[in-house]
């Protein structure tokens, strides 16, 4: 219509010439804007793709950690005599088994696992530098693993498992850390790269919007701010619970203990880990049990305040902020959420799933979000290993300069 428009209008000496440079000029500007468009629907698919991918290389980077605990805590089971060797021999394989596929699948990738390969330059040094070499230490502790298992009687002092005691508590603890962090690094890196490229696209849409002013102006706006809130949304969200992913929850912390630092008020922050979910996913599928962390987030949502902050950090283990309370009004919100989700019920089929969570509850007084995060971390073990579904409360402490093991987390 617009088209037919610009060929009514009369040139002072009658060409078509006019008219149809209008046309020609109209039609390159759509095919600019369509291209402009595209590209953003591109580039928005692939931010959304990177967050996913991202999470599974971040679960998968953590699992690789958990694995080297439960590894380590078994064989030392079997070793004082806890647990009976051959059962135990049996499952250490098995673990040691999927600690090496993973850590196969981090390095080069795994299409039908939805895991890219890493082609960061600081993973490569992680895993084949001289410095932390993390691969040849996941291949060593595997190879221990292994050789401990095969053993017909080890004892606490067998030096296999004095060598999987000793990576499990700091070397190989720390440089699966920093592989977790790495792969969240590569991921912010990637999704600023991919901003900057939006950033242009818009100022260039933008200038094409004025040429063509409101010919075709407002159906461009609305395309462009949903592609502005679908990036914005990959970029803080945690794409199974819809609630804040794990770096958009610590910014958003920082944020508020900064804020509370200057107007003196308490928060309290509450570490929450779901029990025995990886026997839910054994027993029911992983579908169920994605099932399970969305009713997690569902209650949570509902027993949250409008301040509070609610973030994912990954796999089973979520995070609360709940700004301007104390002590006791934390420890009422935690066990408030505890009995709401124990109340709840998945169904799957013709199954239903009960699930509980253990909960560890730092009321923050001092110290930066990190240090209060291992406080209520400790807290969270604490209360896996009194029995699971509970809450373990504390005041916040300074930090010991000492204290840097992590310690062990049951299921």
């Amino acid at each position: 219509m617009t088209t037919a428009s610009l060929s009514e209008i009369p040139t002072q000496d009658n060409s078509p010439v006019a008219p149809k440079a209008a046309t020609v000029t109209y039609l390159v500007a759509l095919l600019v804007i369509a291209s402009i468009s595209l590209t953003s629907h591109v580039l928005t698919n692939r931010i959304i793709a990177r967050q996913a991918s991202t999470a599974l290389l971040v679960n998968t980077a953590g699992r690789q950690r958990m694995l080297s605990q439960r590894i380590t805590r078994i064989a030392e089971q079997s070793a004082d005599g806890t647990a009976e060797h051959r059962a135990a021999a049996t499952e250490i394989r098995t673990l040691a088994g999927r600690m090496e596929l993973a850590q196969h699948q981090l390095i080069y990738g795994d299409t039908t696992a939805g895991l890219p390969p890493s082609n960061s330059g600081r993973l490569h040094e992680l895993y084949f530098g001289p410095e932390v070499h993390l691969e040849q230490q996941v291949t060593d502790f595997v190879s221990d693993s292994r050789a401990f298992a095969d053993e017909s009687s080890p004892t606490l002092s067998d030096e296999h498992l004095q060598a999987m005691v000793v990576a499990a508590t700091a070397p190989l603890l720390n440089g699966l850390d920093a592989a977790v962090a790495e792969y969240q690094a590569a991921s912010e890196h990637d999704i600023r790269r991919l901003k900057h490229m939006m950033n242009t696209l818009t100022g260039t849409m933008l200038i094409v919007l004025v040429l063509e002013a409101l010919l075709i102006y407002r159906p461009l706006f609305k395309r462009l701010t949903q592609a502005i809130s679908l990036l914005m949304a990959a970029s803080t969200t945690d794409f199974l619970t819809g609630i804040l992913n794990r770096r958009a929850f610590l910014a958003s912390s920082e944020r508020e203990l900064a804020n509370a630092g200057r107007t003196q008020m308490t928060c309290c922050l509450l570490m929450i880990d779901l029990d025995r979910f990886k026997t839910i996913n054994d027993t029911y599928g992983h579908p169920a049990g994605d099932l399970v962390l969305q009713n997690f987030a569902a209650v949570a949502r509902r027993s949250m305040r409008s301040g509070d902050i609610l973030g994912r950090l990954g796999g089973e283990e979520f995070a609360l902020l709940l700004p301007a309370t104390d002590l006791a009004g934390g420890m009422q919100a935690a066990e408030k959420l505890r009995v709401a989700f124990a109340e709840t019920r998945v169904t799957v089929g013709v199954q239903t799933i009960a699930a509980t969570i253990s909960t560890g509850m730092l009321c923050i007084t001092r110290g930066s979000l990190a240090d209060n995060i291992a406080q209520a971390d400790a807290l969270l073990y604490k209360a896996k290993n009194s029995g699971r579904n509970r809450v373990e409360s504390a005041l916040s402490t300074e930090p010991s300069p000492a204290a840097k093991g992590v310690p062990v987390r049951a299921q």
